[in-house]
């Protein structure tokens, strides 16, 4: 399924592009979440986040073709 990725804030400098069309054979946003990852360790290490169509997505939440993935850090306010 055809999935597009988009990279915000310091992710978006980690894999140099802001958005990504990607071919995904997974199912899952874990599945998903492994292979940005392993392209990108330091994702993890600083604790990306991921909404799917503009909602936090929890790692169990199935993924559709067309869908728009959005990666970020944390978010802190005050």
């Amino acid at each position: 399924m055809k999935l597009r990725v988009r990279y915000f804030a310091m992710f978006r400098d980690i894999a140099g592009v802001d958005t990504l069309e990607m071919d995904f054979t997974g199912r899952k946003v874990l599945d998903l979440r492994k292979i940005i990852s392993s392209a990108n360790p330091e994702f993890e290490r600083r604790g990306m986040l991921i909404a799917v169509n503009e909602r936090y997505a929890e790692d169990s939440m199935d993924l559709h073709e067309g869908d728009t993935v959005a990666v970020f850090p944390p978010v802190s306010g005050g």
